[in-house]
This record gives structure tokens, sequence and C-alpha cells, in this order.
């Protein structure tokens, strides 16, 4: 199973952070959750859990509770796993996001190079053609997420779709 989390995380570690990713997870109805080093710092975690509800009730966990979260630094929804080349990239695009996006919303798009030669530069360049709505970080409604670890992964997030500790 491909991780539907990612979970960025600070100078606690991976052995540290993947326990407290576990606990979390089994208070929330999952525990046999695996966990695996994307780069450093960052973990994807592959879960039975819908992502965007485990998110939710790991921050309704936060909000009770927050010495909970001593490593984790963000939690975000990984929807869609491909290659990462230009051309998936934008295809991935084009038939998961394109049509999400409306011309009312502002999309920023987050991109995360990770030993990757492509630039934030040209896949922007390449995805923003297919997008309505405004490309902006000025009060974005929408976040674009772009990845890239070994394989690449793209998320279109609302505010409330993520959880950043602190």
């Amino acid at each position: 199973m491909e991780p539907n989390i990612i979970v960025k995380y600070g100078n606690a570690g991976y052995l540290y952070t993947k326990g407290e990713v576990h606990a979390t997870l089994t208070k929330i109805g999952d525990q046999k959750a695996e966990q695996e080093l994307l780069a450093p710092g960052i973990m994807g975690v592959a879960t039975k859990l819908d992502a965007r509800k485990a998110i939710e009730e790991a921050k309704d966990l936060f909000v009770g509770n927050p010495d909970l979260f001593k490593a984790s630094k963000q939690w975000l929804p990984a929807d869609h796993w491909c290659e990462p080349t230009l051309e998936m990239i934008r295809r991935t695009v084009r038939e998961e996001v394109q049509d999400v996006v409306t011309d009312n919303d502002t999309v920023q798009i987050c991109y995360t190079q990770n030993k990757s030669a492509l630039s934030a530069e040209e896949v922007t360049a390449a995805i923003t053609p297919l997008l309505r709505g405004k490309i902006g970080d000025d009060h974005p409604t929408k976040y674009l997420y772009i990845e890239i670890y070994g394989k690449a992964v793209i998320s279109l997030v609302l505010a409330k779709d993520m959880f950043v500790v602190g």
C-alpha cells in the first residue's frame, strides 16, 4: 500500500516520530499503519483510514492534549502517486486535480524537490495552464502539493485537510 499521509517532523528523529504517529493512529482506529522514511524529516504513512478523516481526528487529539505531538510538524494527505517526470505530473494534475479547481479558487503551489532534477519553475510552468482560478500565495483557498520522493505525490488540499502542529 502506498502512503496516504505525509508527516513532516523536526529534530526529534525518525524513531520517536514513528512512535508518535503509531500512537496517534492507534487511538483513532488503525493499529497496523506502516511508516517509512521518504526523506530526512519526512515520513510516509500507509493507513487503512481515510487520510483526511485521520488528519482531522489527529487535530482533535492535539486540541485535547497538545503534549501528544512533540515530533510531528505537519500532516498532509497523499492523494495521487505517479512517476516523477514532468509528463506524468502534468497528466496526474490534468486527470485528478484540474476539475476540482474552480474559477473562484486561489491556488498556492507547494513544490518539494527531494532528489529530483525538476525545478519548481518548470513544474509550476507545466501545470499552471491546466488550472483555472488564480495561482498565488495571497490568501489561497486551496493548496496544491507536489512532492518528489522517488515517486511524485500530488495532493490538492484545503487548509482544513492538513494539520500543522503548533
